[in-house]
C-alpha cells in the first residue's frame, strides 16, 4: 500500500516527519483523506495520494489503519562523530 511508504508498516511510522496512522479514529482518517483530496488540507504529496481515491477506497483505508495496533516509538537523537 502506498500509505506505508511514508507512514510505516501497518501505519506505524518510525520517522518523526510522518504521523502514525495505526489506531487513529476511523472517522478522523477518512475526513483527513477527503480534506487532502479536495484541497481543504494543503500538502502536495497527500493531495497526489488522496485525489485519485474513490469514496470506497477512502473508507477501506481508514478502516484498515484504524484497526491496526499502534506500537510505542521512542525517537532519540544520536551524537554524530566529528569529521576532524
Amino acid at each position: 500500500m502506498r500509505c506505508e511508504r511514508c507512514h510505516g508498516l501497518d501505519g506505524n511510522s518510525s520517522d518523526p516527519r510522518f504521523p502514525m496512522l495505526a489506531g487513529q479514529d476511523e472517522t478522523y482518517l477518512s475526513n483527513s483523506l477527503k480534506a487532502y483530496a479536495n484541497g481543504e488540507r494543503r500538502n502536495s504529496t497527500m493531495f497526489a495520494m488522496a485525489a485519485p481515491l474513490s469514496a470506497m477506497d477512502v473508507e477501506r483505508i481508514a478502516a484498515y489503519f484504524s484497526s491496526q495496533q499502534p506500537k510505542a516509538v521512542i525517537y532519540m537523537q544520536l551524537p554524530c562523530e566529528d569529521d576532524q
